[in-house]
């Protein structure tokens, strides 16, 4: 299922999957076996029924041997922590403390910032002439931007891409290697490491950025100092860590993959070109017909009956996000990219109820301004070939380099 072709075009597959039924089961991710949900309705409710967990981050481990899941006991241990790994009541203390650094109204003020960081790489694509869309471009903005809403130096983000390409490289494909995994440690503990001292300089010195103001959430949260220090210290570091690479990741996947579909369509980039205010349906659209995060994984803890199949204790489920937004049950010519859609429901790119990302808006936000001033700018932008290479990553779908015309 996974081999070359499905990462260059997963959808053929996943219209077989809608076709063939709500579940499918898979002895492909190990364990107990693993169903795929790839219908939207079925697709919606994993991220919300009771009798699913997100507390699976240890399924990322257990197929290594002793002595390697022992060699990345720490990793696992920060990992775990992460807000995507965690069930209620953990799940909504954590995400109302990362919601003070990430609410909706915060982002807003962030528009001039992120107006100019897509300026400045806008700047350097015009005096080059031709450049890689993706590399120069789609793959910089989002780490840029959120260095800046969590107060990072700019000048750290080099590292940072490389330790969340290294993460993406084991966090999006089930059953990487022992030597992957290796790699993701090495950036996950780094970024720990940085957030830790980030986080001892904004309890000195705070500032008017979203680590400081989730350490003040903390700081105001009733509990006892032995908590609230461990709490700051090592788990909110850990959830800096994770917001940092999810924030990278999947943006910068979103706005070369929403390029892409523009480029395949000529007459709806030409609309978009004509009609520049078109921005929040281009992005809508964008999300919904190549989304990145191509799937969420639940585990199940007892069993019990989901879509009318019986789910056993330690198998996994997965929701199938890049072929539940193609649902020809929800929406109308699925397959056609069209920015005027209308009353149809939200993709599930962003998740749905309780785990719906937090990050959603300004993920948002930075698509808009950057499509919105990419066509403006350049309306003549064109593609040098048609002949591009998808990463290879089931989870994370994404362009490796697509270089473009400025004229």
């Amino acid at each position: 299922m996974f081999g070359a072709d499905f990462y260059r075009d997963p959808y053929p597959v996943y219209s077989g999957l809608r076709a063939a039924g709500d579940m499918h089961f898979s002895e492909a991710f190990g364990g107990r076996g693993t169903w795929l949900v790839p219908r939207y309705e079925g697709a919606a409710r994993v991220f919300n029924d009771p009798g699913l967990s997100a507390v699976r981050s240890h399924r990322f481990f257990d197929q290594y041997s002793p002595q390697v899941r022992q060699e990345l006991e720490e990793f696992a241990r920060v990992f775990k922590q992460w807000v995507v790994f965690l069930d209620p009541p953990d799940h909504g203390v954590w995400r109302k403390v990362m919601m003070a650094g990430f609410a909706a109204h915060r982002v807003r003020r962030m528009q001039a910032d992120v107006e100019r960081a897509v300026d400045a790489l806008l700047d350097d694509a015009e005096g080059a002439g031709t450049f890689d869309f993706i590399g120069k471009f789609a793959y910089l903005l989002p780490i840029l931007v959120v260095a800046a809403v969590m107060g990072v130096d700019a000048r750290e983000t080099p590292r940072f891409l490389a330790w969340a390409e290294d993460i993406a490289s084991f966090f999006g494909n089930p059953g990487a290697p022992a030597a992957a995994a290796r790699k993701a440690q090495e950036a996950v503990l780094a970024l720990h490491a940085h957030f830790r001292g980030l986080v001892a300089q904004r309890i000195a010195e705070p500032r008017d950025d979203a680590v400081t103001l989730m350490v003040q959430a903390l700081q105001a949260l009733p509990m006892d100092e032995e908590a609230r220090h461990a709490c700051i210290h090592d788990v909110l570091p850990a959830q800096c860590a994770g917001l940092l690479f999810a924030g990278h990741e999947t943006t910068s996947n979103l706005i070369g993959n929403a390029m892409h579909a523009l480029f395949r369509h000529p007459q709806q980039l030409e609309d978009f070109v004509a009609r520049p205010e078109l921005g929040p349906q281009v992005v809508r659209e964008a999300i919904r017909y190549d989304t990145s995060a191509q799937f969420s994984s639940r585990l199940v803890e007892q069993a019990f009956e989901f879509c009318a199949v019986r789910l056993e204790p330690g198998q996994i489920v997965i929701a199938l996000t890049g072929s539940a937004n193609r649902d020809e049950r929800v929406f109308s010519q699925p397959q056609e990219f069209r920015i005027g859609r209308t009353g149809e429901p939200q993709p599930l790119t962003f998740g749905n109820g309780r785990h719906y990302c937090l990050g959603s808006h300004l993920a948002i936000l930075e698509m808009e301004l950057a499509l919105r001033k990419l066509v403006t700018r350049f309306p003549r932008l064109q593609p040098l070939s048609q002949e591009l290479e998808w990463t290879a990553n089931f989870n994370f779908r994404g362009l490796r380099s697509m270089q473009v015309r400025i004229n």
